[in-house]
């Protein structure tokens, strides 16, 4: 029988667990179908690990109170759309417990470098979206260096964040994240933008060194 392995977030909606995930209409031509593996919920992870600095930021779909800064739905849509996908490296550990950890320590070493106590839009849709587009370039260069510890993270992200060049060049500043700053007017074309801006740097980071053809 014919399989085809997917991850997917688990997503809570009242009494209900429901799995998200996204294929191509292309692989479902296949005999009995296809299996899914599940992925304990990042979201849920980040929102109550105690060391997160996601800790209860994220509105869940079955809490009883509205606190939080970004909901769950827009958060999963950001992990299956750019997380979870096979151009991800992050997507070959196949290790769910691992790719966990691995993405706490992302978003602790994010705010190790941009949030200092006044960065609440880096909680909301903007940075979500933005951080999540970025992990793809970002993990590909942890990978070839071989790991993906917050010390490892926190120095690439600096030396990313100081190659920035142009309109958008303080996307490494806590004072781009604050609330009414320029973070909060960017729609998602404007993201993708930053995004790229931000993937250029990360290779000039690891293009200072000599190149040998």
């Amino acid at each position: 029988m014919a399989k085809i392995h997917i991850p997917a977030a688990r997503v809570h909606q009242g009494g209900l667990v429901l799995y998200a995930t996204t294929l191509k209409v292309s692989d479902l031509i296949s005999e009995n179908f296809y299996n899914v593996e599940t992925l304990d919920p990042a979201d849920d992870y980040l929102n109550e690990t105690e060391d997160s600095p996601w800790l209860g930021k994220i509105k869940m779909a079955n809490a009883v109170t509205e606190n939080g800064t970004i909901n769950q739905r827009s958060f999963v849509k950001a992990i299956v759309t750019y997380v979870l996908t096979a151009n991800n490296p992050i997507s070959i550990i196949r290790d769910f417990d691992k790719e966990k950890r691995i993405f706490l320590n992302y978003w602790k070493a994010i705010c190790s470098n941009l949030d200092d106590g006044d960065s609440e839009t880096l909680y909301k849709y903007g940075g979500v979206e933005l951080f999540c587009r970025f992990s793809i370039p970002f993990f590909m260069k942890l990978q070839d260096r071989g790991s993906f510890t917050v010390p490892t993270m926190e120095k690439l992200l600096k030396d990313c964040f100081e190659n920035v060049d142009g309109d958008y060049a303080g996307v490494g500043h806590p004072d781009w994240w604050k609330t009414g700053g320029q973070a909060g007017r960017l729609n998602a074309g404007a993201l993708g933008v930053v995004c790229q801006e931000m993937t250029k740097a990360l290779h000039k980071v690891s293009a200072q060194g000599q190149v040998e053809i």
